[in-house]
């Protein structure tokens, strides 16, 4: 069942960056895809991370994902968190 809300809210998020850039809604879809593949061709961990944090980045707001998916225990986390 989370799964199920995690890829709702993902893809929600999607189609919000979508319609903000002006790009059809499988773009950043088939970005994020490409990415993935190329970061599983990678060897080692290290790069791997390298190559998908700005891949997530520019994909996802994190920040709201976030905010989201802890709900009412997000305004009590310091900021440094």
């Amino acid at each position: 069942m989370r799964s199920a809300g995690l890829f709702l809210l993902m893809t929600t998020f999607i189609q919000v960056l979508a319609a903000q850039t002006h790009e059809e809604p499988l773009d950043p879809v088939n970005r994020f895809h490409t990415g993935l593949i190329e970061m599983m061709k990678t060897p080692n961990y290290v790069d791997r991370n390298s190559r998908l944090r700005p891949n997530v980045q520019e994909t996802f707001d994190t920040s709201t994902v976030a905010r989201i998916a802890l709900g009412r225990n997000w305004r009590n986390l310091p900021e440094t968190d």
